[in-house]
């Protein structure tokens, strides 16, 4: 045998030896394609559909697998418009089932794109992201009888100003006859 060819086998042992253990953990796991189970956040929702400006809300995302086991360990990152907000560390989810994962946040004005993925040891899974949108007012500026009231005293003060001087010159030539 010549050394190309050992080498030639010994490369194909080594691969056969590597994915071996890999297609045997993937096939135990059952559910997705290739035996990996499909993880997904099919739906997010909010405590308060119309939030104000600064008000602390609950968002939740539903997590499901079509996994033929329960996974444990799975870890749910919560963004809006692609800022994280918070990240939800291991997440169980039964086998073939769905589990709600609860966060809250202090809502921020502007209309936004909120967003939730499932990872694994920090690798988000493949087309595993949820998103909602959620559309937050701005914080009311305060009580409209409060300038009003200042303008009218300023207005009012102007007016004495103004007449001010015109009244005293009349009161003194009155004085003088």
């Amino acid at each position: 045998m010549t050394a190309t060819k050992i080498s030639i086998i010994l490369v194909l042992a080594l691969v056969l030896l590597l994915s071996f253990p890999l297609s045997t953990v993937t096939s135990a796991q059952g559910g997705g394609p290739g035996g990996i189970p499909t993880v997904k956040v099919t739906k997010i929702t909010f405590s308060n559909d119309n939030p104000k400006e600064a008000e602390t809300i609950t968002i939740t995302a539903l997590v499901w697998t079509n996994s033929s086991r329960n996974l444990t360990g799975l870890t749910v990152t919560f963004a809006y418009d692609g800022i994280n907000i918070t990240t939800v560390k291991n997440v169980s989810v039964g086998a073939n089932s769905t589990t709600l994962v609860p966060i809250t946040w202090k809502s921020v004005k502007w209309t936004h794109t909120m967003t939730a993925i499932v990872s694994i040891d920090t690798v988000p899974l493949p087309k595993s992201v949820g998103s909602a949108v959620l559309k937050v007012k701005a914080d009311p500026i305060g009580d409209p009888w409060t300038p009003l009231v200042g303008l009218i005293a300023i207005l009012v003060t102007i007016v004495i100003a103004v007449a001010f001087p015109s009244i005293l010159n009349t009161m003194k030539l009155k004085k003088m006859k």
